[in-house]
């Protein structure tokens, strides 16, 4: 839990309201087995080091819930924003976001989800900033060359999708990096797995195993896409930093992000999640020259309005806004 008081703008010459964020944060030194009586007693702890808060921006439903009783209890109007990263059936107790007075959906397809629970509810899509870091652009390959960046976690990332296209091509000049952003554990089930397929699929030769890499994009010297074959996302973040690179990106249209990010035939194109035929043809068709790879600045146009300074004024605008809807609820 944190606070932010930062100044930088303002909506009908309001202050900007002082902000506790809400998520796994442990400050109190009681320890307790009960995480949720845990939660508890650390939003009231943070609450009585610092100034009242003007709002509780809450990244969890969970933490959703625990907020609305603590300002219950503790007599304080604040409002309760919710900022959900992923598809909401991933989460414990998501029916207490109904608690919250206003969500910050970080996509279009979360939004969605959050109406259906909650008709009335106040919603607005503000998504993810491109972080605002030095960037490498990331030149485009001779040889048809593909990248992976994530987790081998097959269940969710579906790599075993993107093999079985990659294996169709007619087309069988190609290279596939696959690359780590996180830690593996010791012994990988899903890697053994999907490296006994690839064998099997006859690919094993074409792919480039990179391993875990705390700077992924640091190994990816060429490429021509990068392909994300996921069932479901919490943001699908890698996209961004696909395009920004002026990479052009394939990705399953999952639950949630890729749509909200993917312009079809302008940066990149979609594919029904697990269809494997699909991909297959829309690579084959890239390779053959009957679909046009956009270009390197076409890519990094395309994702303008995700840029830093852009989504930190609209949440900054939206809180205010929450702020002053609380206040005059409570006049």
């Amino acid at each position: 839990m944190l606070r932010s008081s930062d100044k930088h703008s303002d909506v009908e010459d309001m202050d900007d309201p002082n902000v506790i964020l809400c998520g796994q944060g442990r400050v109190h030194k009681a320890r307790t087995a009960d995480p949720v009586i845990h939660a508890i007693l650390d939003l009231q702890h943070t609450m009585r080091l610092l100034p009242a808060p003007d709002v509780i921006l809450t990244l969890t439903p969970m933490c959703t819930g625990i907020a609305r009783a603590v300002i219950e209890s503790m007599d304080v109007p604040a409002a309760i924003v919710s900022r959900i990263s992923g598809p909401l059936s991933k989460y414990d107790h998501f029916a207490s976001l109904t608690y919250a007075d206003a969500h910050l959906a970080v996509s279009s397809g979360i939004a969605e989800k959050i109406v259906e629970l909650a008709p009335d509810a106040l919603v607005e899509t503000v998504y993810h900033p491109l972080l605002d870091e030095p960037i490498r652009p990331v030149p485009r390959a001779e040889i048809p060359t593909f990248v992976y960046i994530g987790r081998m976690h097959n269940i969710q990332k579906r790599i075993d999708v993107m093999f079985r296209a990659l294996a169709a091509l007619p087309n069988k000049r190609w290279r596939l990096k696959l690359i780590e952003d996180a830690p593996p554990e010791p012994v990988s089930s899903d890697e053994i797995r999907m490296k006994d397929l690839a064998i099997k699929l006859g690919i094993a030769d074409r792919i480039d195993w990179i391993g875990y890499s705390e700077s992924p994009w640091d190994e990816v010297d060429e490429a021509t896409l990068l392909i994300l074959s996921s069932d479901w996302e919490a943001y699908c973040y890698v996209l961004i930093e696909a395009l920004v690179r002026g990479i052009p990106v394939i990705s399953s249209d999952c639950p949630t992000g890729p749509r909200d990010i993917v312009q079809p035939n302008v940066n990149g194109w979609l594919f029904k999640p697990g269809d494997v035929l699909g991909l297959a043809g829309t690579i084959s068709r890239i390779m053959s020259g009957s679909l046009t790879l956009p270009d390197a600045e076409t890519c990094r146009r395309s994702i303008a309005r995700f840029d830093q300074e852009r989504v930190m004024d609209q949440i900054e605008q939206a809180l205010l806004r929450y702020v002053r809807d609380k206040e005059r609820q409570i006049i």
